[in-house]
């Protein structure tokens, strides 16, 4: 997933918890009709002159007009005063219904004064001034009270048309954002389940890598390591430094390029050195105090610890990582891992040197303690397996402090030649312990019963040597069974 992605993501996600917005409120020569936007008002509305619509201005100017040219070409003049229904009607009912109550009011005046314009009637005789006045307002109030009602009327209607307008735009809007809001919930859900397979993609390869990592070579666990980076972290560029002579030098850079200015050592006077190898901590660039100690290096850095001695023999340092990648769980997944690194490389150097001084060593020697239990290990596995017992000679020293220092260095060589005379070259025999003295043989292939009588031979061949090298030393044999085959006794 990319950054651009992952900030659309993270916008989704809080359009979802934010409510639809709000339609613009001004702006429009429509009405001020509550709750109405803009766009609404600029379909309900129209031009307008003191509050009045021009369309409504010009129909009934044109109306009263066209009325008024005619009774005076056509007819007396008189306004058509004794036609029932009156045409001045006509406009003021359309003005009413179709625009609102102050459009019809203007009808309504305009009518009066074009029909009161004319050749008035003279009043009768016998007719009073109140009959009169009635006679000639009788149109003009009708035309007003007419106006009044239908404007309200139409009014009511034109509010209720512009909530439900305004409605309408507010659902379309809330529909727009569901629409995007859903788009987006299921773009980042098709990339949680991208994720969520690329973690258990993650768990098997790093499960496959980790039967990697575990060699006894030095360099086939480095050649290991980069497949278990890339497995757990995915980093695109990374790098891992081993610690020599208080320098720490490049010895894996995967992703590098030509043009990359990385730095492959860095002494013990750089930053960077002081936080992985002194401190022992975890530099990230998120944090602002690491920018300053990583700078332009990369983004994530560890110390590689061997859990044994907790030693810090080298560094794992990430160039460049995806930004989603760069969370709390990378960086203590760098941390396990940089620790996992460290032992394992630790202990297949530590195989290699065990190797080279197996490899050196004389087979007339005492082998040193620290073999023994891997090697009774792998004969107590060997003999499960072939089916013959394995039991171990136990030689304690009974008066080391009668023992001349000088020769406590001789009780080796006597008991590797007491060893090979009595028992043979298939028996191994090792030191008991730092500052013991004594010796462990063990002895494959050989039961309880043999094993008694192998310490008496050993006992005899051990006192014939030391009578030259050691004559003060008195040995003690024990005999222990490690591992007896089912069906023997």
């Amino acid at each position: 997933m990319s950054t651009e992605d992952a900030a659309s993501d993270a916008r989704s996600a809080r359009s979802l918890e934010s409510p639809a917005p709000e339609l613009p409120a001004s702006e429009s020569p429509g009405p001020k009709l509550p709750g109405v936007g803009a766009e609404t008002r600029a379909r309900l509305g129209a031009r307008r002159y003191l509050g009045l619509r021009a369309s409504a201005l010009l129909e009934i100017g044109l109306f009263l007009l066209l009325a008024v040219a005619l009774d005076e070409a056509v007819f007396s003049g008189g306004r058509y005063w004794g036609v029932e229904p009156h045409p001045f009607w006509i406009i003021v009912l359309l003005a009413a219904a179709q625009y609102g109550t102050n459009e019809g009011m203007l009808a309504a005046l305009a009518a009066s004064l074009a029909f009161l314009s004319g050749q008035i009637p003279d009043q009768e005789l016998g007719q009073d001034i109140y009959a009169y006045t009635l006679t000639m307002a009788k149109h003009p109030v009708l035309w007003f009270v007419t106006a009044v009602t239908l404007g309200e009327l139409r009014g009511r209607h034109q509010r209720e048309r512009a909530e439900l307008v305004a409605d309408l735009d507010e659902t379309r809007v809330h529909a727009k954002g569901l629409g995007e809001a859903y788009r987006r919930v299921a773009r980042i859900k098709e990339n949680l389940e991208i994720r969520v397979s690329g973690q258990l993609r993650t768990f098997l390869s790093t499960y496959e890598t980790a039967k990697l990592i575990e060699r006894s070579d030095p360099g086939e666990v480095l050649l290991a390591i980069v497949d278990v980076v890339r497995a757990i972290v995915a980093p695109e560029k990374f790098s891992l430094f081993l610690l020599n002579n208080q320098v720490l030098e490049a010895a894996i850079q995967d992703g590098w390029r030509a043009d990359d200015r990385f730095a492959r050592t860095f002494a013990k006077s750089t930053r960077l050195y002081e936080e992985i190898v002194e401190d022992r901590r975890i530099v990230c660039l998120t944090n602002e105090a690491d920018e300053a100690v990583l700078g332009a290096e990369g983004v994530l850095a560890g110390p590689l610890i061997r859990t044994d001695t907790g030693a810090v023999i080298g560094m794992l340092k990430v160039e460049r990582l995806d930004l989603l990648d760069l969370n709390v769980s990378t960086v203590e997944n760098l941390r396990a891992l940089s620790t996992w690194i460290g032992t394992a490389y630790a202990k297949a150097v530590d195989a290699s040197s065990r190797a080279e001084d197996l490899a050196q060593s004389d087979a007339r020697t005492v082998l040193p303690n620290r073999y023994l239990a891997p090697q009774q290990y792998f004969l107590i596995s060997l003999g499960r397996r072939q089916g013959f017992d394995v039991s171990a000679l136990t030689l304690d020293l009974a008066n080391p402090g009668d023992v001349v220092p000088e020769r406590k260095a001789q009780l080796a060589d006597a008991a590797a030649a007491a060893v090979r005379s009595a028992l043979g070259s298939s028996s191994l025999a090792f030191e008991q312990g730092e500052g013991q003295g004594g010796f462990v043989v063990l002895l494959p292939g050989v039961g309880a019963r043999n094993a008694a009588a192998a310490a008496e031979r050993l006992q005899g061949a051990l006192d014939t040597q030391l009578r030259a090298k050691a004559p003060e030393a008195r040995f003690e044999a024990r005999v222990r069974t490690l591992y007896q085959h089912e069906g023997r006794v």
